[in-house]
């Protein structure tokens, strides 16, 4: 993925957890940051198109677990699948490396 950072758009409508972060209900930005063995999730309020990354607006951090994939992908891929009634899984692909954080609605 290089170095740099990733930005994502997500809106949710309920409050949740991202391991001990409090996230409210509403609309937020994601970015990644790749770290050469780990990524860390970024979830930040500010969700104007085009503005830079600032990291005082950071409501949540976490690092993501990581595997390697059996088959690469030749593009990003980022997707959001209900694993539970009240458990969401943020999976991001790239090359053969997958990285995946959990999200829990309070």
């Amino acid at each position: 993925m290089g170095s740099g950072r990733l930005a994502y758009g997500a809106v949710h409508a309920a409050a949740l957890t991202l391991e001990k972060s409090q996230i409210p209900a509403g609309a937020f930005s994601l970015y990644l940051i790749p770290q050469k063995d780990r990524w860390i999730l970024v979830v930040n309020k500010n969700v104007n198109a085009g503005s830079k990354y600032d990291e005082r607006q950071d409501i949540a951090r976490a690092p993501m677990e990581m595997g390697q994939l059996g088959e690469p992908t030749s593009t990003l891929e980022v997707s959001f699948g209900r694993m539970g009634p009240r458990d969401c899984s943020l999976r991001v692909y790239f090359g053969k490396t997958g990285g995946w954080a959990e999200f829990l609605e309070k």
